[in-house]
């Protein structure tokens, strides 16, 4: 007997619902990231070697400031281009091998998301350890954590299904 962890709902259904909440989560949180990265504009000030504030005076410091921002901002649009584009893959894949139930699809997805939720997670141990998250963001990616280790249960006993099967 294969552990169902969708109660009432097949396994070849709740891996295409999870193929389509992984693209519309991950649409809507590339937008949310570039629009709070235009939060983090350049401030005119600099810190001195003494941990002291002082206004910046010069033109070239601003102007420095803001060529870090936009190479900054270049870097994190190309990224986040290229996560999206990564999902809508992992999504057309997922969905395919729900369809048609094809095993080696199925598998390919699963090990790619191992390795994704594993850089992810990886790069949320770094942030957190050298830059700090309040409450509410350590929250909110535990709470994506889990779902994606849901998912990933879900996928998993989905491939066994299919496994059983071509037996």
């Amino acid at each position: 007997m294969i552990f169902h962890p969708l109660c009432g709902y097949s396994l070849q259904k709740g891996t295409r619902i999870f193929a389509i909440v992984d693209l519309v989560t991950c649409i809507g949180l590339t937008f949310l990231q570039l629009i709070f990265l235009h939060f983090e504009k350049p401030e005119r000030e600099l810190l001195v070697n003494d941990g002291s504030i002082h206004q910046t005076s010069s033109e070239n410091g601003v102007e420095e400031s803001w060529k870090e921002y936009i190479v900054l901002l270049v870097f994190s649009y190309v990224l986040f281009v290229v996560y999206a584009l990564i999902e809508i893959w992992m999504y057309r894949l997922l969905t395919r091998a729900s369809v048609c139930r094809d095993l080696d699809a199925t598998r390919r997805w699963l090990l790619i998301r191992v390795i994704i939720t594993g850089i992810i997670l990886v790069l949320n141990i770094l942030s957190f350890t050298f830059f700090g998250y309040s409450a509410a963001e350590l929250v909110f990616e535990l709470g994506i954590f889990l779902y994606k280790l849901f998912e990933l249960v879900v996928v998993y006993s989905f491939k066994r299904e299919l496994e059983e099967e071509h037996k």
